[in-house]
């Protein structure tokens, strides 16, 4: 049981080295992705629209959540008043 321990904790060191060259590895690549696209001139004006589309989603949905909380309160209100 103790050789078979000793054998692991031999192993886990080289794992550990290829999990992290391998992390290293994609995140330098990623790194680099998001590199080139600040180099294209279109990038910036998608990420504008989105978050302008994102801007209007927002409000739409600050709206609904007003309309529909004010529809609560009169349903309760009205609850209310016919219980009483």
């Amino acid at each position: 049981m103790q050789q078979l321990l000793s054998i692991l904790s031999i192993l886990v060191c080289p794992l550990m080295m290829l999990f992290c060259m391998r992390g290293m590895l994609f995140g330098h690549n990623n790194a680099k992705g998001k590199k080139e696209g600040k180099t294209s001139c279109h990038a910036g004006d998608t990420k504008d629209r989105d978050y302008q589309k994102l801007q209007i989603q927002m409000a739409e949905l600050i709206e609904q959540n007003q309309h529909l909380s004010n529809e609560i309160q009169s349903l309760k209100q009205s609850q209310s008043q016919s219980h009483s």
